[in-house]
Parts: structure tokens; C-alpha cells; sequence
């Protein structure tokens, strides 16, 4: 009788490493990988490069990425992961709202930061700003730092705790009398249970500690650049309008 022998080898699993980590949510948050499974995000859970992240009408998620970049999504937003690493953080914003706090990546190499929607791209300098697609507009809000609007019509710069709207690609860009309602800051709070703060703390200071690799992740004053795309307007559905606008 023949003795048949086994070779059992050790399984070796090549897998992605996380670019990023949830630090708080509230509601059905999911992430939608580059091979469309779907997964529910927790406190805890890993994100990745090729990730859709999706929030709900009711829910909030704050991720914190492996530079210190802080990012909150508000309810009803859509975000793809599209790069990151060898100092490049890109992404896209189909739909609702995010608050940024940036982190290494803009800080060392801010021509590398992007935030990519249909009617812009939004480069930063070090930061804390909030934008939202609108109702066709896209409204940009400066916390800290300078903010250029740029698109086809023209140019408009904005400081600290001013605001802005460009209707569309060849629409001048307009600042506003205040900071309109789509850009309040309570719908930018991040969640109660475990969220951190965006505190404007000036250049280089210490906010927060990463969740991975223990570097600190701070904000530094400077400005983000919004540059319009030739690739349309999209519009968020909503029941406000934007607050009036000063010309």
C-alpha cells in the first residue's frame, strides 16, 4: 500500500493596508470596495484605497487617514478613495459634504492634496475648510486660512470666515453675506460618540494624535485653491435654497 505524504505550507495573504481609519460614526455608513463589495463601517474599521464611502440620509462618519488628514462626512454623501500614498491624497465627491482638516500629505506636498468634484477640483494648503455640492452650486467655506474660487468666469478670493458660491463652471464666483444655511457648521459636527473636533489651532499645532503611527495631526494656516473642471454642474437633492448672495 502506498503511503501518500502531504506537504502543508504556510497560506501567505497579501493584503492592502488601510490609508485610514473610522474614528466615529453614527448611522448606516458603508464602503463599497474596487470589486463593488460592500461592507458597514464601524468605529474601528480600516479604509482603503479604491473605497466608495457612503453615508446615509441620518448618518455622519469622521475617518482619520495615516498623514493625520482629518475628514467628516455629512449625511447623504458620496466619496471615492481614488489615491494615496508616495505623498498624494486624491479623491472624489459625487454628492452631499465634507469638513477637512489636513494633514502631512498637504502640509509637505500641497499640490498633491485634491478633492475632485463635477464642477471642481479643490486643492488645499494646509487648512480647515467646508464644501457641498448644492443644488448645482458648489459652496466653499473657509475656517481657517485663504480660499481661492476659480472657474471660467473668473477668480474671487475669500479669507478666514468668509464664503463663497459658484453657481456654475462659467459663472463668475460670488462671495456671500454670510455663511450660508447648506454650509452650517452643526451639519458639520462631527458625531457625539468619539468625533473629534476641528479647532482651529494655527500653523503646525497639535490636535489630535493619528490612529495609526502615532504622528500628530494638526492645521496650518494657508489656502485652498478651487479650480473649475470642464465636466458640468451636479446638484445635491435638498430642500434649501442658499442664503442671498452679495455681488
Amino acid at each position: 500500500m502506498k503511503k501518500i505524504f502531504l506537504l502543508l505550507l504556510p497560506v501567505v495573504c497579501w493584503c492592502a493596508e488601510p490609508i485610514g481609519t473610522v474614528i466615529a460614526v453614527t448611522g448606516d455608513v458603508k464602503a463599497i470596495d474596487s470589486k463593488k463589495n460592500s461592507r458597514i463601517l464601524a468605529v474601528q474599521s480600516g479604509v482603503f484605497v479604491g473605497d466608495t464611502l457612503i453615508t446615509d440620509e441620518v448618518a455622519k462618519g469622521q475617518i482619520q487617514f495615516n498623514d493625520g488628514t482629518l475628514l467628516l462626512l455629512i449625511p447623504g454623501s458620496q466619496l471615492d478613495l481614488n489615491s494615496y500614498g508616495n505623498s498624494r491624497f486624491s479623491s472624489t465627491l459625487a454628492q452631499g459634504g465634507i469638513r477637512v482638516s489636513t494633514g502631512l500629505i498637504a502640509k509637505k506636498n500641497p499640490e498633491n492634496f485634491e478633492i475632485n468634484t463635477a464642477n471642481a477640483t479643490i486643492g488645499v494648503r494646509g487648512t480647515i475648510f467646508e464644501t457641498r455640492l448644492y443644488l448645482g452650486s458648489l459652496l466653499v467655506g473657509s475656517s481657517q486660512g485663504g480660499v481661492v474660487v476659480k472657474n471660467q468666469g473668473g477668480t474671487l478670493d475669500i479669507a478666514t470666515d468668509q464664503f463663497a458660491e459658484a453657481p456654475a463652471k462659467n459663472v463668475p464666483p460670488h462671495t456671500l453675506d454670510s455663511r450660508p444655511a447648506p454650509l452650517d457648521l452643526a451639519v458639520f459636527e462631527p458625531p457625539s460618540n468619539g468625533g473629534v473636533p476641528f479647532q482651529p489651532t494655527g500653523a503646525g499645532a497639535v490636535a489630535g494624535k493619528m490612529a495609526s503611527g502615532g504622528f500628530p495631526w494638526g492645521t496650518a494656516i494657508g489656502s485652498v485653491a478651487v479650480m473649475a473642471a470642464a465636466l458640468g454642474v451636479v446638484g445635491a437633492a435638498a430642500s434649501q435654497n442658499p442664503t442671498t448672495s452679495a455681488h
